[in-house]
């Protein structure tokens, strides 16, 4: 039998060993990437905005709004459609199947195909767990909004170019 064939003992189909170096060189090379952009451009940038950020305004928006709805609402909404991109295709899939991993789907590692209950719980917590970011997102924007209200000092202003 095949690596990546299911097999009749109940466990789902592994990857090839080729497969799983080529996915593990992707996903290495995409988290380089991203901590590269974070590292060197994204907090440089993030540091040298928030000292300034009351003195700028982008789009006519205050640069406070901006960064206070970014941080209580944009990352959280990031993260939402980061998690139901990945989650609710697969959340699905489970749900139809009634088993987890989906029909087809291949694992890193032997994987013993659960049915019932627990392929349903799986895949309800695959569709509703991404909602708990979209849940933070609209509470931090009604904690965002009280942010912006707030009074910046006067000696914030000094350090307007």
């Amino acid at each position: 039998m095949k690596n990546n064939q299911p097999n009749q003992h109940g466990y789902a189909p592994l990857y090839t060993g080729q497969a799983r170096i080529r996915q593990l060189l992707g996903y290495l090379a995409i988290g380089l990437i991203g901590w590269i952009g974070i590292h060197y451009w994204l907090m440089p940038f993030f540091s040298q905005f928030v000292t300034t950020a009351h003195c700028h305004d982008y789009l006519a928006i205050n640069g406070i709004t901006w960064l206070w709805y970014g941080l209580f609402v944009g990352i959280p909404l990031l993260i939402f459609i980061i998690l139901a991109g990945f989650g609710w295709p697969n959340g699905r899939r489970v749900l139809r199947d009634g088993q987890f991993p989906a029909k087809g789907k291949k694992t890193f590692r032997p994987t013993k195909i659960r049915y019932g209950y627990q392929a349903k719980c799986i895949g309800w917590l695959q569709l509703l767990a991404p909602l708990v970011c979209l849940g933070l997102a609209i509470a931090g924007g009604l904690q965002a909004q009280q942010l912006i209200t707030m009074p910046i000092k006067a000696s914030a202003y000094e350090l307007c170019p």
